[in-house]
């Protein structure tokens, strides 16, 4: 690409009427050229480009509006620093190609590093909609912290004090990741509720849709696959990352209220498989002789807990939790 077409897709990217295409390769080249100037050209149409894009920052960065509260130790406006970074990128493709003579190339000021913070003293639960679309709704005590421009760098990113449930945006490109302490939870698009309270001894993140990964940071940092109906406890004083079931299995995905679950003499084994592809749970039996059992039975809006006790208590067996497993122990079908 030339300079002069580099200069016309930059332009359309300041108006706002860039191709996503466009768009798409204006940030990834921002992201890998960071903020460094090189020397200046002298040529006179490039000068007069150069005043044109000048123009058009200040004008742009004159008309964004501080949306919410900053952080105190920040001293300028991250729209400001946002559209003023790009013009300086701008500036450094333009002339950083050039021969780079260091007598031309005087020492460039470099924007601060911007967060928004969002928090929530109310008892009452604050709903927070993100630039990139994603929706946060954010529990009483606590915090949010984001990078500003959101959505402009390589990863969405958050750092989280207290409660709060996402249901992010799907964007491939951009991975969306939550800091909680030691913990690190990463997605791309899906809904989820993490709990991180400072003075709580765990955190917990539970998944509603999607996939999650969570990670302990560290010099051996484990990683955990987390699918709906699964969650990751993380003690903080042990260092230790499990993963469970939620406390409230919910159908995978949410069936209407007037759904049944009927089954007539059906086999022991084939129904607790329907009931785990209903609840996206492995459920499995220690006994096989239970396999073949005839079951009889119709559940309409019962938990997945008390089909498991009815079920169980058909064929004198009990069920016991493991991690993210449910496992079926004892019972005949004798009677």
């Amino acid at each position: 690409m030339t300079e002069p077409e580099f200069l016309e897709i930059l332009e359309r990217y300041l108006a706002g009427t860039c191709s996503p295409a466009e768009k798409a390769a204006v940030e990834q080249w921002l992201l890998r050229r960071g903020n460094t100037v090189g020397s200046f050209a002298d040529a006179q149409d490039e000068r007069e480009r150069k005043d044109k894009i000048w123009s058009r920052v200040h004008q742009a960065t004159e008309q964004k509006a501080l949306p919410v509260r900053q952080l105190r130790s920040v001293r300028v406006q991250w729209a400001a620093a946002a559209v003023l970074l790009l013009g300086v990128a701008a500036l450094a493709w333009v002339y950083g190609t050039k021969e780079n003579n260091p007598s031309n190339n005087p020492p460039v000021a470099v924007a601060e590093q911007v967060w928004q913070e969002y928090t929530n003293p109310s008892p009452k639960i604050r709903t927070i909609r993100l630039a990139d679309g994603s929706h946060v709704w954010l529990r009483p005590n606590s915090t949010l912290r984001l990078r500003q421009p959101f959505g402009f760098a390589q990863n969405r990113e958050l750092h989280l004090v207290g409660e709060a449930f996402f249901k992010v945006a799907r964007d491939t490109s951009r991975p969306f990741l939550v800091h909680t302490g030691k913990l690190l939870t990463r997605v791309l698009g899906t809904s989820f509720n993490i709990r991180a309270y400072a003075a709580e001894e765990r955190v917990e993140v539970n998944v509603e849709s999607g996939k999650v990964a969570v990670y302990e940071q560290g010099i051996h940092p484990k990683q955990l696959q987390l699918t709906p109906n699964q969650g990751a406890s993380y003690d903080k004083s042990k260092g230790k990352l499990v993963k469970r079931l939620v406390m409230v299995p919910v159908t995978v995905p949410p069936q209407p209220a007037a759904e049944e679950l009927v089954f007539k003499n059906e086999p022991f084994g084939r129904v607790l498989h329907t009931l785990g592809e209903t609840y996206n749970v492995s459920i499995s039996t220690e006994n096989t002789a239970l396999q073949d059992c005839p079951i009889t039975a119709s559940f309409a809006q019962q938990s997945l807990y008390f089909q498991l006790d009815l079920l169980c208590k058909s064929v004198g067996a009990t069920y016991e939790i493991r991690g993210a497993q449910i496992v079926v122990r004892g019972g005949n079908c004798a009677d």
